[in-house]
């Protein structure tokens, strides 16, 4: 059975040192990304692997460094 809950209550299995992959292009889901970033004072060392994304990104800010790593994925074709 399947259950409706909100953004913030999805992202509270996100913990500090765990590893999320954030949708590539314009189906990088906004309202998880905004949640996630909001956590910023309670999680550290959050890897964010992500490919193209539109749309915000607060966790790539400066600022939050010590709650979030960005780990982009690049082909180069040889």
């Amino acid at each position: 059975m399947y259950r409706i809950v909100s953004a913030e209550e999805a992202l509270k299995v996100v913990k500090s040192n765990d590893r999320v992959y954030i949708q590539a292009a314009a189906a990088a889901p906004q309202v998880l990304v905004k949640a996630l970033s909001a956590r910023h004072e309670e999680l550290r060392n959050v890897e964010v692997c992500q490919l193209h994304t539109e749309g915000v990104a607060p966790y790539a800010n400066p600022e939050l460094k010590d709650s979030f790593h960005v780990n982009s994925f690049f082909l180069e074709k040889m």
